[in-house]
């Protein structure tokens, strides 16, 4: 895997950026997740980045379990997609911290 795989920068920012799996967009609300990573950092921004890989493919993985058993998505799994996709809300609720 090369050091930039998934990372963007921007104004010297990196961004994590991954195409959403297209059984998911709808659930998603969007073909591609572009997170800030916060730093300036190759180096800590590479570390970053495989957090969020595991994060995501825990959220994707845990959708397909539940489209695998042709079973409604609970609610509580789309909440946990939109704090892992906006973790702050508009109006600033933190949302992992209110509810994780």
């Amino acid at each position: 895997m090369s050091k930039t795989y998934r990372l963007t920068a921007v104004k010297g920012t990196y961004y994590y950026r991954r195409r959403v799996p297209d059984g998911y967009v709808s659930l998603i609300g969007k073909k591609e997740i572009k997170d800030s990573l916060a730093t300036k950092s190759l180096k800590e921004a590479g570390v970053r980045r495989a957090q969020k890989d595991v994060e995501y493919d825990a959220l994707f993985s845990q959708f397909e379990k539940q489209l695998a058993g042709n079973l409604t998505l609970p609610v509580m799994a789309l909440a946990i997609a939109v704090r892992l996709v906006y973790p702050v809300s508009a109006n600033g609720t933190d949302w992992a911290a209110k509810y994780g």
